[in-house]
């Protein structure tokens, strides 16, 4: 074993007091069994080393599936109907709707019929049925509402798959429909204009009143007189006013009459006239008026005081000499008379009642 001596120096500051010097004997025990760890190298020749494996795992097969995203089952796997409702207002003549059925199923479908409830008067044009819908196909379909016909519209249109159970393959259309009444009243007599009130009125025991408005909207009655000079404009008013009956009439508002400012041509969005004091209002309907028999609908988009613009486009073109009204939608309150005066003249006597629509 090495023996040990005292070495002045750097050892002792570090407070070593005894410090080796004489190693050349030393030797070291062995350590302990459980503690060796035993090497035995691989001598050069003694065997191959065998090719790396890859550490990838084996691939499997598997069969293929087809995964939905976020949101998925609001759009696939179902048949879309666009739109699935509309509200016609008041119609004063037959009107065309496209709807759009989407079908959004991985697989195809197979359209067999498409059934329409609700009062008569309208039906979807379908083609041949039943027919098959290949998957993501997008069809237009054209539902007709007829007029005349009933007073109130409301009708559901069904797109029956021989395959589908599912709510959302209709289409709801409702409205009003209502004949257009264009005689004109006789300018020799006048238009009575009257407004209806509904309040309350509650009297103290000193005699004071407390009135309470009980109805929101003054009503509005329309009378007049209609001179025919004309067999045949008698009897399409005439025709009319016993077709429609008590259902409901679409009127113009005689006392807000005014010539247009400007030819209107076809295609036009604008109407030059004067709207100060008139009733005419944005979303509601007009009427541009020849005669009789010479007219055109068109609905308001916004009211200035020297013009109005539409939602639409004019159809026909209408020169400086054309009237234009707002409409009213009305009943008739009691049966009209009819006064033959003399040959094809005769006077009418009719009175309306009007409403919202």
């Amino acid at each position: 074993m090495a023996t040990g001596t005292t070495v002045p120096g750097f050892a002792s500051w570090f407070g070593v007091k005894h410090a080796a010097s004489n190693l050349s004997g030393a030797t070291l025990d062995a350590p302990p069994a459980s503690r060796a760890k035993t090497l035995a190298p691989k001598l050069a020749g003694a065997a191959t080393r065998g090719a790396l494996a890859y550490p990838a795992a084996a691939a499997l097969a598997r069969a293929a599936c087809t995964a939905r995203g976020y949101g998925e089952e609001i759009i696939f796997e179902r048949i879309h109907v666009v739109p699935r409702r509309l509200s016609l207002g008041a119609i004063a003549g037959s009107r065309s709707i496209q709807v759009e059925v989407w079908n959004a199923w991985r697989v195809s479908q197979k359209l067999t019929s498409i059934p329409v409830t609700g009062p008569s008067g309208v039906t979807v044009v379908a083609g041949t049925l039943p027919r098959v819908f290949p998957t993501f196909q997008s069809e237009i379909f054209t539902v007709n509402v007829a007029f005349p016909g009933p007073d109130t519209i409301n009708d559901v249109a069904m797109w029956v798959f021989n395959t589908l159970v599912e709510t959302g393959i209709d289409f709801t259309v409702t409205g009003l429909r209502a004949m257009l009444f264009t005689a004109r009243p006789d300018g020799a007599v006048a238009v009575e204009e009257t407004y209806g009130y509904a309040t309350d009125v509650m009297t103290a025991w000193d005699g004071t009143e407390q009135r309470t408005q009980l109805r929101e909207l003054a009503t509005r009655a329309l009378r007049f007189t209609v001179t025919f000079v004309d067999a045949v404009d008698a009897s399409e008013a005439m025709g009319k006013i016993f077709a429609t009956g008590s259902n409901l009439f679409v009127l113009p508002l005689w006392p807000d009459a005014t010539q247009i400012a400007v030819t209107a041509s076809s295609g036009a969005g604008t109407i030059y006239l004067s709207t100060t004091g008139r009733g005419f209002v944005a979303g509601g309907k007009m009427i541009l008026w020849r005669d009789q028999w010479n007219y055109e609908l068109a609905v308001i988009n916004q009211v200035f005081a020297d013009h109005v613009t539409l939602t639409g486009t004019l159809v026909g073109t209408w020169t400086l000499g054309a009237i234009a009204m707002p409409l009213l939608y009305a009943r008739i309150l009691a049966a009209p008379t009819l006064n033959r005066v003399a040959g094809s003249v005769a006077s009418l006597d009719v009175e309306f009642s009007a409403e919202a629509a």
